[in-house]
């Protein structure tokens, strides 16, 4: 939630003070690679990335199995929100492919 603040701003050349100011604090991306980890419970695959990376999004494509890997990368929804992604494990689906990339 923002909230209207008084700000001071001061420099070499004095100070001011505004009547009306929103702060907005954004923290600063990683943008050294790093790896992917997953785990596998029952039915899913759950990813994690560190937390300092949120903001980088995780990329799938899903080809048949004689395809392979081609260049069809799409982003999963919502996964540049969080540093953890589970997704449900279909045997018959053919072939499945993750990264993580930034931005």
């Amino acid at each position: 939630m923002d909230k209207a603040l008084s700000v001071m701003v001061t420099n070499s050349s004095g100070s001011v003070i505004s009547s009306n100011a929103t702060l907005n604090v954004t923290a600063a991306v990683n943008t050294t690679p790093t790896n992917l980890v997953y785990t596998i419970s029952s039915s899913n695959l759950t990813f994690f990335w560190p937390v300092d990376r949120i903001g980088w999004r995780l990329e799938s494509q899903t080809n048949n199995l004689t395809t392979g890997l081609g260049t069809n990368w799409f982003t999963v929804s919502g996964s540049a929100a969080s540093n953890q992604f589970t997704v449900p494990i279909n045997s018959t689906a053919g072939s499945f492919f993750f990264r993580l990339a930034y931005p």
